[in-house]
C-alpha cells in the first residue's frame, strides 16, 4: 500500500513538472490539476487511513490472540506442574510400597527357610527313627524265624530218633504232630512231614528203605514227579526223606525249597515260611535264595501279618536289587501300601 501511494506522489509531482514546464497551461489546468491533486492526496488520507485501521484492528486481534494464548499456555503450565508434583507423590507412594513389600518378602523368605529346614530336620530324624524301626523288626523277624526253624529242626530230630527206637524194636510208629493253617480256620491239618511208614513194619523194610536211599537222584526226581502232578504230600514226604540222607548235597537248597513249596500248597504258611528259612539262612549265595524270600513275604501276607510281609519284601529288595524277584516285591510292596 505505501508503494501505491509513493507512486501516486511521483505521478502528481511529474504532472505539476510538465505544467510548469510547458508555462502555457491555463488556469483552468492549473485548477483542474490542483483538484486532481487534492483528489489523489484524499485518495492517499483515504487509502491511509484504511490501511492503518486495519492494521492496527489486525495488531489488536493478534494481541488478544497472544494474550489469550498465553493464558491457555499458563493454564497448561500449571496443569503440567501439578501433574508432575502428583507423578512425583505416586512415585515417592509405590517406592515406599515397594520397599515394604520387599521387606515382608525378605522376612517371609527367611521365615519360610527356616520352617523348611526345621522340617527336613523333623524329615531326617523321622526317616532314622523308620530305619531303625525297620531294621529292628528285620532282626525279630529273622531271629523268630531262625528260632522256629531250631524248634523244627530239633522235632525232627526227636521224631528221627523215636523212628530208630522203633526199629530197634521191629515196629516203625511215629505219632503225627497235627497243626494248624491261618487258612484252615480251626480244622486241623496233618503236616507232610508226620507221615511215616504204617505199624507193623519189619526190620526188613527199613533196610529195603537204607538200600533205597542210595538213589538219590531217582528219589529227587520222583518227588518232584509227585509235585508236578500236585500230590504235594507225597512229594514232601520224598523231599524229606532226601533232605535226610543228602543233607549237604549239590541239590540241598533245592530240596529245602521244593518242601517250602509243597508246605505253601497245602496252606501250611507256618511250615512254608521255616523250609524258606533254611534255604536263606543256609545257602543265601543260591539263586533260590531270592525266591525263597519272595515266597516268604507271601506267605506272611496269607497269615494277615502284612507288617512282617513289607519287612520281607524290603529286604529283598535291598539284598538282590536288580533280580525278578525284588521288582515283584517292588509291585506287592506298592499293594501294600
Amino acid at each position: 500500500m505505501r508503494i501505491t501511494m509513493i507512486k501516486l506522489r511521483n505521478l502528481a509531482l511529474a504532472g505539476c513538472s510538465l505544467l510548469l514546464l510547458s508555462q502555457c497551461a491555463t488556469r483552468e489546468d492549473v485548477m483542474d490539476l490542483a483538484r486532481q491533486i487534492r483528489a489523489v492526496n484524499q485518495r492517499v488520507e483515504d487509502v491511509r487511513g484504511t490501511t492503518v485501521n486495519k492494521m492496527q484492528r489486525s495488531q489488536a486481534s493478534s494481541v488478544n490472540r497472544l494474550d489469550e494464548v498465553g493464558e491457555q499456555v499458563m493454564q497448561l503450565k500449571a496443569v503440567v506442574e501439578e501433574g508432575n508434583v502428583q507423578s512425583s507423590r505416586i512415585r515417592e507412594s509405590v517406592k515406599d510400597e515397594v520397599s515394604v513389600l520387599h521387606s515382608n518378602l525378605e522376612s517371609m523368605k527367611e521365615e519360610y527357610n527356616a520352617k523348611i529346614l526345621r522340617l527336613e530336620e523333623q524329615l531326617a530324624a523321622l526317616s532314622q527313627t523308620v530305619e531303625r524301626m525297620k531294621q529292628s523288626q528285620l532282626r525279630e523277624a529273622e531271629v523268630r524265624a531262625k528260632q522256629a526253624a531250631e524248634r523244627a529242626e530239633s522235632a525232627r530230630n526227636k521224631t528221627v530218633s523215636a523212628a530208630g527206637s522203633s526199629v530197634d524194636k521191629g515196629v516203625v510208629q511215629v505219632l503225627p504232630d497235627r497243626r494248624k493253617s491261618n487258612k484252615s480256620k480251626g480244622q486241623d491239618t496233618a503236616s507232610p512231614m508226620d507221615i511215616a511208614p504204617s505199624a507193623g513194619a519189619s526190620t526188613s523194610d527199613a533196610a529195603t528203605s537204607s538200600e533205597s536211599s542210595n538213589t538219590t537222584s531217582n528219589q529227587f526226581d520222583k518227588a518232584m514227579e509227585y509235585f508236578e502232578r500236585k500230590q504235594y504230600k507225597e512229594a514232601y514226604r520224598l523231599l524229606d526223606q532226601f533232605a535226610a540222607s543228602n543233607p549237604k548235597g549239590d541239590l540241598a537248597a533245592k530240596t529245602l525249597f521244593y518242601m517250602g513249596e509243597s508246605l505253601f500248597s497245602q496252606e501250611e504258611y507256618d511250615l512254608a515260611i521255616l523250609e524258606y528259612q533254611k534255604v536263606i539262612s543256609n545257602y543265601g549265595q543260591s539263586k533260590l535264595a531270592a525266591t525263597a524270600l519272595m515266597k516268604q513275604g507271601m506267605a506272611f501276607e496269607q497269615l494277615t501279618d502284612i507288617a512282617t510281609a513289607k519287612l520281607i519284601y524290603q529286604k529283598l529288595i535291598d539284598e538282590f536289587s536288580g533280580s525278578p524277584e525284588s521288582r515283584e516285591a517292588v509291585n506287592r510292596l506298592d499293594k501294600l501300601k
